[in-house]
C-alpha cells in the first residue's frame, strides 16, 4: 500500500488485522499497532509481521485484511490489503 508524505514531518498510521474467512487466534495472530515514517524519508516501506498459525483442519484457502487508518501527515491510498493463507 503506497503512503504519500504530504509534509516534511513525521507521518504515522495505525495498522490492524481484520478477520474475514481466516480466524484470528486460529489461523493467524491478530496484530495492531502504529507505523511511523520519519520526516523527509524517501523509504515509504514498513514491515508488519503477522504470524500464520498452522492447524490440521482440511479447509479451503482463507484470507484476512490489514487495514491502515488514522493517518497523520499522510494520505493512505488504498487503506486495506487482502492477505491470502494458502492451505495445502
Amino acid at each position: 500500500m503506497p503512503l504519500s508524505i504530504v509534509r516534511p514531518s513525521p507521518s504515522k498510521s495505525t495498522a490492524a488485522t481484520v478477520t474475514e474467512t481466516a480466524t484470528a487466534a486460529k489461523d493467524y495472530a491478530a496484530v495492531c499497532g502504529t507505523l511511523t515514517f520519519p520526516a523527509f524519508t524517501t523509504n515509504l516501506t514498513q514491515t508488519i509481521s503477522i504470524p500464520i498459525l498452522g492447524d490440521a483442519t482440511v479447509e479451503p484457502n482463507e484470507h484476512f485484511n490489514i487495514h491502515l487508518g488514522k493517518p497523520t501527515n499522510a494520505v493512505i491510498q488504498p487503506s486495506t490489503a487482502r492477505i491470502e493463507i494458502c492451505k495445502r
